[in-house]
């Protein structure tokens, strides 16, 4: 029972190694009690051997984060984040979105890190595509694709190529590109309508994508394209 504060004092001693052992030990006792301590000392932990050990504690201890207060210092956050990327824990989607969206570029990268390294981390960037209108949050959940798995890739790839962004849509679309696997319909699909988007550069790597696959309906696909008011869309429509 006495255990827990003094492994807690410890972990706030001034030697480094008697701080990690302590911070392991933290994990191994097994106890639920350690784990408002290990996340609020997360963001005063400034060796990143420290924070390791912090987060491979929490993951042993099985903490998702969700209850984190998050700093809003960028640095204090970062170390947060890194804690949270090592023990695979999750954030909601109310407290990951402004995350993604934040104005530091390296609190929005160590987001999508946080992400990657869930656990859950399908239902966490579907959870986050829900929320509309952001293009640094959907821009990001971008590069989250290869992480996902295949069927949650699929239906987040369906919300981002329908994105009011343009750069959101070139982006998935691009993604869809740079596969050489068997194309499924879903994704031919959504290659067909980028055929007409507002951009000319969506439609045109939409058009050599689906050229790659040499798909026995692209003719009759590209056949509109080779009328088109725009000389560029109908160079594309004849080029692939």
């Amino acid at each position: 029972p006495e255990a827990l504060p003094i492994l807690q004092e410890l972990s706030t001693a001034r030697e480094p190694m008697v701080r990690g052992a302590a911070l392991r030990s933290l994990g191994e006792l097994g106890r639920a009690e350690a784990v408002p301590f290990l996340l609020s000392t997360a963001s005063s932990l400034e060796a990143q051997d420290l924070r390791i050990r912090a987060g491979v504690a929490l993951r042993r201890l099985g903490q998702s984060g969700p209850d984190m207060p998050l700093e809003a210092d960028p640095e204090k956050l970062l170390r947060q984040l890194e804690v949270l990327a090592v023990a695979r824990a999750g954030l909601s989607p109310d407290r990951l979105y402004p995350l993604l969206a934040h104005k530091d570029l390296r609190v929005r990268a160590w987001a999508v890190f946080v992400v990657a390294q869930s656990d859950n981390a399908g239902e966490m960037a579907l959870a986050a595509s829900k929320v509309e209108g952001d293009e640094t949050v959907e821009r990001n959940l971008v590069l989250l694709l290869p992480r996902l798995e295949p069927d949650v890739a699929a239906v987040l790839l369906h919300r981002l190529a329908r994105s009011p962004h343009e750069r959101v849509r070139l982006e998935a679309v691009s993604h869809m590109a740079r596969s050489m696997a068997d194309l499924p319909k879903a994704e031919a699909d959504q290659l067909k309508a980028a055929l007409d988007d507002p951009s000319w550069d969506v439609a045109a790597v939409a058009a050599l994508a689906l050229a790659r696959r040499r798909l026995p309906d692209l003719p009759a696909w590209l056949e509109p394209l080779t009328k088109h008011a725009d000389w560029r869309r109908r160079s594309g429509a004849y080029y692939s």
